[in-house]
């Protein structure tokens, strides 16, 4: 199956610079109609960083969210 290449409009990136601190990157994902990968890949282009998270929360979700992605 072929990668479809959307590209980020200006609404969805300031939606993740605002959001990205306080909203898990899983429902950021799903309120902008993305994968998981794109949220945490254009954080990083964005050089965004979570901070608060635990290395154990942050498994869990890495965990769950790949569990989620195959269905």
């Amino acid at each position: 199956m072929r990668k479809i290449n959307m590209n980020w409009e200006e609404k969805e990136i300031k939606f993740l610079e605002d959001n990205y601190q306080n909203m898990y990157a899983k429902d950021i994902a799903e309120s902008l109609g993305r994968t998981l990968a794109s949220i945490t890949k254009k954080a990083y282009q964005l050089k965004l960083k979570k901070t608060g998270y635990s290395y154990e929360q942050y498994r869990k979700l890495v965990i769950e969210s790949n569990e989620t992605s195959w269905y």
